[in-house]
């Protein structure tokens, strides 16, 4: 008997999320969008999204808004 073997694709989270590797349980759905993050930052008045709004477009897959995005960068 041949085991079948499942791909399974990332999500785009997930895909993050490795990238997040060196904190121990990092999670983007850990988010609760309360929205400190945004409010902290020094620079989210240059950002075309803020914090917040970058990790609710993620946790919704929109990876092509995220990657057009200059905030991250």
């Amino acid at each position: 008997m041949v085991a079948a073997s499942i791909e399974r694709r990332i999500s785009f989270r997930e895909e993050v999320e490795n990238l997040l590797h060196a904190e121990e349980g990092a999670s983007l759905v850990r988010c609760v969008q309360c929205a400190t993050c945004s409010a902290a930052c020094p620079a989210v008045e240059f950002m075309d999204h803020t914090p917040r709004e970058l990790i609710a477009l993620i946790n919704a897959g929109m990876r092509d808004e995220v990657m057009a995005s200059n905030t991250f960068w």
